[in-house]
């Protein structure tokens, strides 16, 4: 069986492009470039694509976070340290991940900060690094590696808050 012969109405993309913007028939190599195109070119500015994990980023105070649950979570935090609870809660911190003089990779946390408490009579501190996640998220491969590389190289074991 022979494939259909194609006809001159179908439209044909170049060697590298695979998305094709329906309002102007321009092709583009990624689908970034695309989205990039719609939000300048059709002042698309309120695209509504699906995100994969459907989570809608929040935006205050020019912080975004990447979910209405993880800006709940960063204002519960805000008053725990208010309220003298924790210390030092920081904003999205960076953790650079060595093995053997190696640099594998870089985890973003949602938020770390030090947990007041006591042993006794003497007054601890431990470093909290948390990251707010759903059952989905929670299965992403790529982050459960880089939570088991937190714990062998830092020795610093993530908080998953739900």
């Amino acid at each position: 069986m022979t494939p259909p012969a194609e006809t001159e109405a179908s439209p044909r993309l170049g060697p590298r492009a695979r998305f094709k913007c329906i309002a102007c028939e321009k092709s583009f190599a990624s689908l970034g470039a695309l989205y990039r195109h719609l939000k300048t070119a059709h002042q698309a500015s309120s695209l509504h694509l699906r995100r994969k994990y459907g989570n809608q980023p929040v935006t205050v105070d020019g912080r975004t976070w990447g979910s209405g649950d993880e800006y709940e979570r960063w204002c519960e935090l805000k008053l725990l340290e208010r309220a003298g609870e924790i210390e030092q809660l920081v904003y999205h911190p960076i953790f650079s991940l060595w093995v053997n003089d190696h640099h594998i990779c870089k985890y973003e946390a949602d938020a770390s900060y030090l947990q007041l408490g006591y042993s006794g009579k003497v007054r601890t501190k431990e470093m909290v690094v948390e990251d707010v996640k759903s059952p989905a998220t929670r299965k992403n491969p790529t982050y459960r590696l880089k939570v088991k590389l937190m714990l062998a190289c830092l020795g610093i074991k993530v908080k998953e808050v739900v």
